[in-house]
């Protein structure tokens, strides 16, 4: 009776939900044992056994029956917080599909008594993570006979890939809300292999603690899935990840080779780079697109980007590397690349010299600009805006980190200078 009152603890006490086991044995003339009797009490509660394939995509408690398909020996693992746990894992399956159970902790040792081919009870909830995946509560074997069992390639185990990867870049971890209006973290990010880039997406953010792109990982039991712009990586608690020995290198496209809808990272210089321009989204949404033009010794081509990467701040001349684009065809029918959700950019180095100057700090969309007459740096700092500063700072094409930096007011006479330059006449009202 124990076993079952989790799957009605929300519905009915402890005491009731035991007068109405007793009631359904007494109503069956002793035919039926308190175990029946109780999940017939379940049942008719709304909260009968369901099907693996009918398993709820939420923390819901549910009961199933699953035939053991496979057992895998506890293992340790180390948390983020330098703690260690033993996991324990094996997979049930049905005649609808499979499902990977995980055991925490003392209760991993479990799955040394299971043997594949018997039948198990299962009281649990579907992982917060992923809704393949299933968390036990309670378990027992059962004469329950499971005939046939979902083909394989239909499990969700199949699909699981230890590999090796060059980890672009990961974005900070970030709240969401489950449909059951609890919250979860997840952290995203863009990693690559010699297949190309793909999104990464973990669904236990502490695995990922410590590691600062660009760097090689290695990961065990994770899954690849086709996701709308290619390949995705899914990481979750039950994934292992580690530094990497190797350097696997991410391809890289000429601009000449790029092809429609194929996504791609290509690398070159920036010829052409117009300012952010906002726009309104069908749904009433303000957004912002910035269009380039990139060039390497094969070609040239146009590039958009949308979003908060069209705040980025660039500069004419620089050089970059930009991963995980998408090429479309525009209205002129010309091929133009389209950042997409994962898309990276970055800014190669260059040589660093010392300056020194004065100038006006000009505020931008993409990023605050000194002119200095002659001469408009990219600000990597902000400094104040609409102010005249005298900047020691290093110079990097056309990006300038300030060092030291003062405010001052500039004498009549500059003042002067300056405005003949700006309206090109000679000083004369």
């Amino acid at each position: 009776m124990e076993f079952h009152y989790p799957l009605v603890a929300d519905l009915l006490k402890p005491e009731e939900f035991e007068l109405r086991v007793e009631e359904r044995m007494r109503e069956s003339g002793g035919l039926l044992d308190e175990r029946t009797a109780a999940m017939i009490v379940a049942r008719e509660l709304g909260r009968g056994h369901v099907k693996i394939s009918d398993v709820p995509a939420s923390a819901s408690i549910c009961c199933l029956f699953g035939k053991v398909l496979s057992v895998e020996e506890p293992r340790r693992i180390v948390r983020a917080d330098g703690t260690e746990s033993v996991v324990g894992a094996f997979e049930v399956g049905d005649e609808t599909g499979r499902l990977r159970c995980l055991l925490w902790g003392e209760r991993a040792v479990a799955v040394k008594e299971l043997e594949p081919g018997e039948v198990l009870e299962i009281i649990g909830r579907p992982s917060r993570s992923n809704p393949r995946e299933f968390h036990p509560l309670a378990m027992m074997r059962t004469k329950c006979e499971i005939v046939s069992t979902c083909a394989e390639g239909a499990g969700p185990a199949d699909d699981l890939h230890d590999l090796e990867m060059r980890l672009i870049s990961l974005n900070a971890p970030r709240n969401f809300q489950r449909r059951d209006g609890s919250t979860a973290c997840m952290q995203e990010g863009l990693a690559g292999d010699g297949g190309g880039t793909f999104r990464l997406v973990c669904w236990a953010p502490e695995l990922l603690s410590g590691l600062s792109p660009p760097c090689t990982i290695s990961l065990q039991r994770v899954r690849i899935r086709s996701g709308p712009y290619g390949r995705e990586c899914h990481i979750d608690e039950s994934s292992t990840v580690g530094k990497g020995g190797g350097e696997p290198s991410v391809p890289e496209t000429p601009l000449a080779g790029v092809s429609d809808d194929e996504v791609c990272s290509v690398t070159g210089e920036i010829t052409v780079l117009q300012e952010p321009r906002s726009f309104v989204t069908k749904d009433g949404a303000s957004s912002w697109i910035r269009r380039m033009t990139l060039a390497d010794r094969t070609g040239t081509m146009e590039v958009a980007l949308w979003g908060d990467l069209a705040r980025l701040p660039l500069a004419k001349g620089e050089r970059i590397s930009a991963f995980h684009l998408l090429p479309k065809r525009g209205r002129d029918g010309l091929l133009q690349l389209n950042s997409i959700r994962g898309t990276v950019i970055v800014v190669h180095k260059g040589i660093r010299r010392r300056v020194e100057g004065e100038g006006t700090v000009v505020p931008g969309v993409a990023g605050d600009r000194l002119d200095a007459g002659g001469e408009c740096y990219l600000l990597v700092e902000s400094l104040p805006a609409g102010a005249f500063v005298r900047v020691i700072g290093d110079a990097e094409g056309s990006r300038l980190y300030p060092v030291e930096w003062e405010v001052i007011f500039p004498e009549k006479e500059m003042l002067e200078r300056r405005l003949d330059l700006l309206i090109g006449g000679t000083g004369q009202g």
